[in-house]
């Protein structure tokens, strides 16, 4: 029976802690549903949403009430008990309200509502292309680091078959501890950056867990990437531009950037106007707090508010408003400039690491026909330890720098794609 529990309680833990192999498509799934500044982002576009029905409901009648209680006496002093020289008594409305007119604020009011409503969910899918890029580069981050890790294993390998091969052969006193040291040194430094290549693997797969929203028991895997399904070849940057600055989610916040201030103005505009209600109450005076006495009666009308004179106020922050129109088109203009530098220094950085990645490729192949050349020479005792180490390091160091070359090149290519949505 204890048995049978030990295993039971092996496999639970090995549920718990198993770790489970995601696509980047899976991944990229996961933290659009588990990313908790994701799903913040998401409130607060659902926050705008609730901006905007109120800012619609402001044109809807309205029901109010207003009660008001009165108590004078002949000297203006408050007497709450009723005598023959107090008059005192409570006033009741109840009213529908309607607004007919009020400078074309309302309007503008849900105008701007809406224009926010769109640059919201624009913001949420540039906010969730942000969250697809951060995944695709912490993911083949992962990918790039078991790369490196298996560079390094086969570095270890590589040199414990010479250094165990130097040790026998100081033992028979064939070397000599200047051939045997830098081997041992090698080796020793090789399982060191073998150990931290693991550690720093460790770390990229718990930000890679926290940024899907993942709890710490939930350990992850990622499966291999294909990159040569990635090409620039058919990339067009004046047809990518020309659609980028038209139709782009960025390029569009930037126009209903300055949609807003052209609204702001007529909002502004509407306080030189006069304000337009239609009323509709239900009304009663209760006198001496006699109810024998309560009267009530319908009224209907139309209620106008009109600020003839303010010195001006309004007609300044009318001008301001108008102010701000013209500063927003210059923010426009430069915003979109701005646009437009980025998507070519995107391009730029795409070409740039598209020819370092065929550069560090073809470094590869010289070096590793270089290091096959030397390897055969060490063996043959015609070159000595030192420069075999060279020869080795130079091998390593160029499968480092082309596994770099192509996690640069992928994510520059899903940056400037994504900028452009």
């Amino acid at each position: 029976m204890k048995k049978l529990f030990l295993i039971l309680l092996l496999l639970s833990n090995y549920s718990i802690f198993a770790k489970n192999k995601v696509t980047l498509e899976e991944a990229i799934d996961l933290a659009y549903k588990n990313n908790y500044k994701f799903k913040n982002i998401q409130i607060e576009n659902n926050n705008i949403e609730l901006e905007k029905n109120q800012a619609y409901k402001e044109a809807l009648p309205y029901i109010s009430y207003r009660g008001t209680y009165i108590t004078t006496d002949e000297e203006n002093q408050v007497d709450l008990m009723d005598g023959t020289m107090t008059d005192q008594g409570f006033f009741h409305e109840i009213s529908l309200n309607q607004p007919i007119y009020n400078g074309g604020m309302i309007v503008s009011n849900i105008k701007i509502a809406d224009i926010f409503k769109e640059i919201g969910d624009h913001r949420l899918m540039e906010e969730k292309s942000r969250l697809k890029l951060a995944v695709i580069t912490k993911y083949s981050q992962i990918v790039g680091q078991k790369h490196i890790i298996r560079v390094y294993e086969e570095a270890v390998e590589e040199v414990e078959f010479s250094y165990r091969k130097a040790q026998r052969e100081l033992e028979l006193e064939y070397i000599s501890n200047a051939d045997y040291l830098p081997l041992k040194s090698s080796y020793i430094d090789s399982k060191l950056k073998l150990s931290e290549a693991k550690n720093q693997l460790k770390i990229y797969l718990i930000e890679f867990e926290n940024l899907l929203g993942l709890s710490p028991y939930e350990q992850t895997d990622v499966e291999e990437i294909k990159p040569e399904k990635y090409s620039i070849e058919t990339i067009d940057l004046k047809d990518d531009l020309e659609t980028a600055l038209e139709n782009s989610r960025e390029s569009k916040i930037i126009n209903l950037d300055r949609e807003i201030t052209e609204e702001r103005k007529n909002v502004a505009r509407a306080d030189l106007l006069p304000e337009v209600n239609a009323k509709l109450a239900y009304n009663a005076d209760d006198r001496h707090f006699n109810s024998s006495g309560n009267k009530w009666y319908w009224t209907t009308g139309i209620e106008i508010n009109w600020r003839l004179f303010d010195f001006g106020k309004n007609y300044d922050s009318y001008s301001e408003a108008k102010n701000e129109v013209k500063k927003a088109e210059n923010k426009r203009m430069m915003e979109l400039n701005d646009l437009e530098v980025k998507i070519r220094r995107n391009y730029i950085e795409l070409i740039k690491t598209s020819d370092a990645l065929k550069s560090q490729d073809a470094k590869l192949e010289a070096t590793q026909e270089n290091f096959r050349l030397q390897k055969k020479l060490y063996s043959q005792g015609q070159i000595s330890t030192i420069e075999y180490l060279i020869y080795e390091n130079q091998l390593n160091n160029s499968k480092l720098s082309l596994i770099q070359a192509n996690l640069n090149y992928y994510i520059a290519y899903e940056k400037y794609r994504e900028d452009l949505k």
